[in-house]
């Protein structure tokens, strides 16, 4: 059994690991804390998503187009059953 990861696959999982932090605390609305120790620094693009989170909250190139549609329709779905319906009356 091997127990290391490649390269190719550690980025995967680091990719796949923001992924469900940003749908956690952005849609779902979770309170997260995202842990990150210096050992699983295995590229250096790792810490510049780090840097890119804490500067400006983005990790660029994170989802694909269809990917990022997907996500906000969540959210959206989301966000629409939280709100109730309200009509407003108009008093005359």
């Amino acid at each position: 059994m091997n127990l290391w990861l490649s390269n190719e696959e550690a980025f995967a999982i680091h990719v796949l690991d923001l992924k469900r932090l940003y749908f956690a605390a952005g849609v779902e609305n979770k309170e997260t804390v995202f842990l990150f120790m210096d050992t699983q620094v295995i590229e250096e693009s790792f810490l510049e998503d780090i840097n890119n989170i804490l500067s400006s909250g983005e990790v660029s190139n994170l989802y694909k187009p269809d990917e990022f549609e997907e996500v906000c329709h969540s959210w959206f779905l989301l966000e629409s059953k939280k709100r109730t319906y309200r009509p407003t009356h108009i008093l005359t």
